[in-house]
């Protein structure tokens, strides 16, 4: 049977981690938190965290539906996301996982369609890495943006090159439906701040368009509306479930 481990990497994210852990653990063995007080993604900010975002409030955060004694938590300093990521693959070596799933605090998956990506994955013998699609919900829970990314989600031990898998429907990405505060802090510190389009914060993210409002690229997001009776059973709990702008 195979064995997955779950890892997140940290610095902020207490309004979704609680969820994302809570809706993987029925298929997941071990969960990894790997956390960071400082921006680890290679952009030196000395910004405070917003309020909730301490360490203790992201632990408390995590163990909402599931029992502390399911997650480790490392915590430590990076300075490259690469690296940062780079102790999950050590870690399930040492733990004797089979399956590595990179859940980032703001990634929703149903229970079936996870069961399915990871059964494709675990079949496949010849690949290292799967890629999976993503649906990105915008200021709210009531529109999403979708478009052809997938990034890479799971990763085996062994193989090579990349693989991908089709989970239907597709994980939540809640990234974009967060308060004004934590979206701000995050653009001081994000990855990809170089991309970020000019004046993205002012004229698309704070005047609510909903036309042409990925960060980074033009013309690639465009909000739709959205179901939000159809998203998985811990999401109808949220706080901002009823919510269309989230401030």
């Amino acid at each position: 049977m195979v064995s997955v481990l779950a890892y997140t990497v940290l610095h902020y994210g207490s309004p979704y981690i609680g969820y994302a852990i809570a809706a993987a653990a029925p298929l997941v063995d071990e969960f990894l938190v790997v956390y960071c007080a400082h921006p680890s993604f290679g952009t030196d900010n000395h910004a405070a965290l917003p309020a909730g975002e301490s360490e203790s409030d992201l632990r408390n955060a995590a163990s909402q539906f599931v029992p502390e004694s399911k997650i480790t938590w490392q915590s430590g300093r990076w300075y490259s996301e690469c690296d940062q990521r780079s102790v999950a693959i050590q870690h399930a070596k040492k733990r004797g996982h089979d399956l590595i799933l990179a859940l980032d605090y703001d990634e929703v998956w149903e229970a079936g369609p996870l069961a399915h990506a990871i059964g494709q994955a675990n079949t496949d013998t010849q690949h290292m890495l799967f890629r999976t699609p993503m649906i990105h919900f915008w200021r709210g829970f009531g529109r999403v943006c979708r478009d052809s990314s997938c990034p890479v989600r799971l990763q085996k031990l062994t193989g090579s090159g990349e693989g991908y898998v089709g989970p239907n429907p597709a994980p939540c990405h809640f990234g974009y439906a967060i308060p004004d505060a934590l979206m701000r802090y995050k653009w001081s510190c994000h990855g990809h701040v170089a991309e970020l389009r000019q004046d993205w914060l002012s004229k698309v993210w704070a005047a609510k368009s909903v036309t042409d409002v990925h960060p980074g690229n033009v013309n690639f997001w465009n909000a739709e509306p959205f179901d939000r009776t159809t998203l998985p059973a811990i999401m109808h709990q949220h706080p901002y479930f009823g919510l269309d702008w989230i401030e």
